[in-house]
């Protein structure tokens, strides 16, 4: 069984970024595969930096591990493989900090964009992990509500 993280990244206009896959021609949070001997937090921070130019942000941003109080690990089935999905909430970051970001692999994601929830459910092509999004947006929005993130 193959393991993957996946980032839902929020910006303060409540919008969610995603990646256009060349490849797989569908829009998609960032993340990747838990290279071996590396933790699942680190996997997102690797692949954030990868893909989106994020900078390591333990020193002066949070994360939240979980994407709601009960379900922060998926798995997936996908064709011949099993996936091992851990979702991570990302959100609440320092002035100015959306203007850093960039598509690092435009060879592999051809368009970076942010997308209100109601734009998201409108989009035709979109990966199991933006399906994932859109069924736990209500909880993490009920999270985020009742959560003090900043102590996650």
């Amino acid at each position: 069984m193959k393991s993957a993280v996946v980032a839902f990244v929020k910006n303060e206009e409540d919008k969610f970024l995603l990646l256009y896959h060349k490849e797989q021609d569908y829009w998609t949070p960032p993340g990747g595969k838990i290279e071996p001997n590396e933790t699942p937090i680190r996997a997102m921070i690797r692949e954030l930096k990868e893909e989106i130019n994020f900078p390591d942000f333990e020193t002066n941003w949070h994360i939240c591990t979980s994407v709601n109080k009960v379900t922060d690990t998926i798995t997936h089935e996908c064709g011949d493989k099993n996936w091992i999905l851990k979702l991570y909430y990302v959100d609440k970051f320092p002035e100015n900090f959306y203007q850093e970001l960039n598509n690092n692999e435009p060879e592999k994601h051809t368009d970076m964009q942010w997308f209100t929830i109601d734009e998201i459910r409108n989009l035709e092509k979109v990966s199991y992990s933006v399906t994932l999004l859109l069924g736990m947006y209500k909880a993490m929005d009920e999270y985020v509500e009742y959560s003090n993130l900043r102590d996650c």
